[in-house]
């Protein structure tokens, strides 16, 4: 990153419901001729902040159903918490570190949560 160079860092944030136990989440898109429902079930390894998403996707062509697709293996992912990412933006030499839960700006919180966008400039 270039000097007084901003990265901006945007991820989705399971942890609320994670610690809340809604390890399935479903997301439905919707055009007008496609709709796609895909349910991740999330299996948490709790040593070491890996959670494994296994999909799967419901495909729906102008009302008409295709066959349903799954992950032949779940996808293994690390976690990373907004303490952690901050700190290693801070190890890593950037400053002015701010948090938000969208891209309207609004601050990271608990009723403000779901995504986590970080943005930190480089001096």
């Amino acid at each position: 990153l270039k000097k007084h160079g901003i990265i901006v860092i945007e991820d989705d944030n399971p942890w609320q419901d994670i610690t809340m136990g809604r390890l399935t989440t479903i997301y439905k898109i919707k055009s007008a001729s496609r709709k796609m429902t895909v349910k991740h079930k999330i299996k948490i390894h709790k040593d070491n902040n890996l959670m494994d998403i296994s999909s799967v996707y419901e495909i729906y062509i102008k009302n008409k159903k295709l066959p349903i697709k799954a992950d032949k293996k779940p996808v293994t992912l690390r976690i990373f918490s907004r303490n952690e990412l901050e700190l290693l933006l801070t190890m890593a030499g950037f400053k002015n570190i701010n948090t938000f839960g969208n891209f309207s700006g609004k601050k990271f919180s608990d009723k403000n949560y779901k995504k986590l966008i970080i943005t930190a400039s480089r001096m």
